[in-house]
């Protein structure tokens, strides 16, 4: 339950920093995502890590509350801090670059590397909450 409990925090903190950043309450940010002729700022990036850390949070929280024995709880905080340290590094490097500085390479590997983390963090989320839900459904 505690890893439900931190994801849906960070799934409100990272909702926060979005409704701020669009109310132009934060610093200007100048990190986008261009996929073809569309371009996800900001805003967009934030939202979407709110929006799987709630899943997440969901996804935890009913699996726990449906099996008798949870999941992992080491494996769920590991991939909370493989989850939630991309999400801070992406934050943190948007708020700080703004439209007179330009991203260095080093800046550039680090958020490719922010991204590798978080899709290892799902990944063994999913892989714990799985295991979880087969050892109960091999044992009933």
């Amino acid at each position: 339950m505690l890893t439900a409990k931190l994801f849906a925090a960070l799934a409100g903190i990272s909702f926060s920093f979005a409704f701020l950043g669009r109310k132009q309450v934060l610093p200007h940010q100048n990190l986008s995502i261009s996929i073809g002729h569309t371009v996800f700022g900001p805003y967009y990036s934030q939202l979407f890590g709110a929006l799987a850390c709630a899943i997440l949070a969901f996804a935890y929280f009913s699996v726990a509350r449906w099996l008798r024995n949870p999941p992992n709880q080491s494996v769920g905080l590991v991939s909370f801090a493989l989850v939630s340290l991309p999400l801070g590094v992406w934050l943190i490097s948007s708020l700080f670059i703004t439209g007179a500085s330009s991203p260095s390479h080093r800046l550039l590997i680090l958020l490719f590397a922010a991204i590798f983390s978080f899709l290892v963090g799902l990944v063994l989320f999913t892989v714990n909450i799985a295991f979880a839900v087969f050892q109960r459904l091999g044992a009933g």
